[in-house]
């Protein structure tokens, strides 16, 4: 099934695009805003399109705050609170300096307030996180901003996806990328399943990509060979930092080295057509065998298996049109090991 092509800020995305990269800041600024801004400049040196950063407004999330992060002996609204939440204006201030540097601004909101401030600030893509799948109030007002929307699918199973998807079918905004996701961090290898990348390109109208959280970066770069077009990757400072993401993200130095990995075996894709240029032919010519006669011949005689044999090179008629030529008269004497063309010969 035909997947479309889109742009994101001034970003195309897609079909026939190459893949489209986003850093993912999470709480990897730590509260910070100065930390923010370096994973901006950082992130555009390291050949992102793209920087993500998570829209939190504690009040309007967390109804239990007693609730524990389950990886840390901390209150989930206490660490929304004291490190992933900024203000209106923080957030103006990262989407500008993006801007500035020519990063697209995606971020995800986690609430509907968020998500029409970022509408305000001009989000260039509204992300829905693994834990919003099931937001229908989210994702509606999402959609209905006509802004590209990029969906995490981490926490679901395939009939919980489709339910997702067959909801956005019903408002006309075709620029969707369904991300295919594990939300384990890390992420181990074995359970990243590429393989419903292909699924969803095959059967979803959509872009489709991966958001990884492993530390390898093989399954990442391998996920273009499944057709994925976006790739969202955790990314710090540094990887001793403190804080629960910072361990499976990539630093500025191994981002930059898997973006040029992923754009190599991008390269090598090619297409589903199975062709031969003009330098394989000159190769192909000295390893493929011809017909060539096995004894002298006259004038006359006719091609029989008694009087042919096939060598190299392959520059008459191939060995596997030999049947082709039996019975044929020879136009003129032939010596041993003579290439057989078609000229040499009376066509039946």
């Amino acid at each position: 099934m035909k997947t479309n092509c889109f742009r994101i800020g001034k970003s195309m995305v897609g079909q026939g695009k190459p893949c489209f990269f986003i850093a993912e800041v999470g709480p990897n600024h730590n509260g910070s805003l100065d930390n923010a801004k370096k994973l901006i400049f950082e992130a555009k040196k390291s050949g992102c399109n793209a920087i993500k950063f998570q829209y939190h407004i504690a009040e309007e999330e967390i109804a239990d705050k007693s609730t524990k992060i389950p990886w840390a002996n901390i209150k989930r609204y206490d660490f929304i609170k004291n490190v992933q939440e900024f203000t209106f204006n923080e957030h103006n201030i990262l989407r500008k300096y993006s801007k500035k540097l020519g990063l697209e601004y995606i971020s995800s909101p986690f609430n509907l307030k968020a998500a029409r401030n970022l509408l305000k600030l001009g989000v260039d893509a509204f992300k829905i996180a693994s834990g919003e799948i099931t937001n229908f109030e989210l994702i509606e007002f999402c959609l209905k901003s006509k802004k590209p929307i990029i969906i995490s699918t981490g926490m679901s199973d395939k009939k919980e996806i489709e339910r997702t998807v067959n909801f956005i079918k019903k408002f006309n905004n075709k620029k969707i990328i369904l991300m295919q996701c594990t939300s384990q961090y890390p992420t181990m290898i074995k359970d990243v399943n590429l393989s419903v990348i292909s699924f969803f390109k095959k059967n979803y109208q959509f872009v489709v990509g991966l958001s990884d959280h492993c530390e390898s970066e093989l399954p990442a770069i391998s996920s273009v060979c499944f057709g994925s077009k976006c790739i969202e990757k955790h990314f710090t400072l540094n990887t001793r930092m403190k804080g629960p993401d910072h361990k499976v993200s990539f630093t500025p130095k191994k981002m930059r080295d898997f973006i040029k990995n992923v754009k190599i075996v991008e390269s090598s894709i090619g297409c589903e057509e199975k062709r031969i240029d003009s330098r394989i032919k000159k190769v192909r010519n000295v390893f493929l065998n011809s017909v060539v006669t096995s004894k002298n011949l006259v004038e006359g005689d006719l091609i029989s298996l008694d009087n042919i044999t096939f060598k190299k090179p392959g520059t008459g008629i191939l060995s596997s049109d030999y049947q082709k030529i039996l019975g044929c008269k020879v136009k003129k004497d032939l010596k041993k090991n003579h290439i057989l063309t078609l000229k040499d010969l009376e066509t039946k």
